[in-house]
């Protein structure tokens, strides 16, 4: 009875083991290509994001361009043109001083195109239209407003901050901006959104490989 009861605990063991490997050799794969493929997806998404930043911005610059020689041709007076462009962007003025998102241009869902002076003055702004962000930090510290617009200025580029989300002031997420000047009126065009916007996908991606491991 004793060399059947080792016996069994032996086979046991074995096929214990057996199963563990087995089981390893299953998932590890798996969760190694869950990871990269959120890491592919969660790059990729952001590179598009990004790009979708910048085109909003180059596109706005260019309407500018246009809108400043008929300005100089004689055809609009330039408080004509300049409102123009924050309707384009944004929207009409409320009676509250806002001004809607233009939801034309797909920037996320919290993704907007705003436009500050050289000296951090919003021009056309959703919510804060008239207020000063030079002196603006956020946690950590950074001047972002006074970095998008170097940027802006140097011929565009990103700005990445971090910032509390609308609807959750307790929540911070990371930021994202890109930023070019206009010249010729001063302001400095800017869209913005937060990562997590482009990477929602991205984590439903993941969630489901959970599942499916």
């Amino acid at each position: 009875m004793m060399k059947f009861s080792i016996k069994g605990l032996f086979a046991h063991s074995i096929k214990s083991k057996f199963l563990t490997v087995s089981i390893l050799l299953l998932t590890i794969p798996m969760i190694v290509l869950g990871i990269l493929s959120f890491q592919k997806s969660s790059n990729s998404l952001s590179e598009l994001g990004e790009t979708n930043l910048k085109n909003s911005v180059e596109y706005t610059v260019e309407l500018m361009n246009v809108l400043n020689e008929q300005v100089e041709n004689g055809d609009l007076t330039l408080d004509e043109a300049k409102e123009k462009v924050k309707l384009a962007i944004l929207g009409e003025k409320q009676q509250d001083h806002t001004r809607p998102i233009n939801k034309n241009l797909d920037l996320g869902e919290n993704g907007y195109v705003f436009i500050s002076d050289n000296e951090g003055n919003l021009i056309a702004h959703p919510t804060n239209e008239g207020s000063n962000l030079w002196d603006k930090q956020d946690i950590d510290g950074k001047n972002y407003a006074q970095e998008y617009i170097d940027h802006g200025l140097n011929g565009g580029g990103f700005t990445y901050y971090s910032y509390p989300l609308p609807n959750n002031p307790e929540q911070i997420e990371e930021k994202v901006t890109y930023s070019k000047a206009f010249e010729d009126w001063g302001w400095v065009v800017v869209a913005g959104t937060y990562m997590i916007d482009f990477n929602e996908p991205a984590n439903e991606i993941l969630q489901l490989n959970l599942i499916i491991i």
